[in-house]
């Protein structure tokens, strides 16, 4: 494990580098991500529409983006995007789908190929348990610069939810990090007077 320690801080102005590119790319052309992001909330609304057994149970509260640590080793790249009312994790209220924002991570096994390049420069041997390791670092990398756009892109995706038949809270927050780990507030959205008939 000291080696692969050695190995992180040995490219970790590549990181840097990398992640504040990528920051900076994705900041300008995050709007690449709203047409499957548009697909995934629809398939979302439509299944919290399904479970509506009565209108007595709450509003929506949360629309929630979940970061899978297994996607990253089976290399789906997903991220679980949820719904649900104050009651985040109990099975009749919550509704999740399973996103790849390929704009995000399009570039990783490139990426993973540079890292390569560069330990190659002090090692001799790369063993593949410690480019997945180093994998796994880019890719949470790519979480953080995606988690920074969480907000901007509800704001612009916002109506959608607003406008379908869900009952909502007055508020809508929007959460982001590990999946049954402490969450994170992108943005809330007020809903209050901001549907077309009513």
């Amino acid at each position: 494990m000291e080696r692969v320690s050695q190995m992180e801080e040995y490219i970790r102005e590549y990181r840097n580098i990398r992640q504040s590119e990528k920051s900076g790319m994705i900041e300008k052309e995050y709007h690449c991500l709203l047409p499957s992001l548009y697909t995934y909330m629809d398939s979302l609304i439509k299944e919290q529409t399904f479970r509506r057994k009565s209108d007595e149970q709450e509003g929506i509260k949360y629309i929630l983006f979940f970061r899978l640590l297994s996607s990253g080793y089976t290399g789906s790249n997903e991220i679980a995007l949820g719904m649900s009312n104050s009651m985040i994790y109990l099975d009749d209220n919550f509704s999740c789908v399973y996103w790849r924002p390929n704009y995000v991570y399009e570039n990783i096994e490139k990426d993973i190929e540079e890292v390569k390049r560069i330990l190659q420069q002090k090692y001799i041997r790369i063993e593949e348990f410690e480019l997945l390791y180093l994998k796994q670092k880019l890719l949470m990398d790519d979480w953080d610069v995606f988690s920074k756009i969480i907000g901007k892109l509800m704001e612009r995706i916002a109506e959608r939810v607003i406008n379908s038949s869900l009952p909502l809270e007055n508020e809508l927050e929007i959460l982001y990090g590990d999946y049954m780990d402490r969450l994170e507030v992108a943005a809330k959205i007020e809903t209050e007077g901001r549907r077309k008939n009513g």
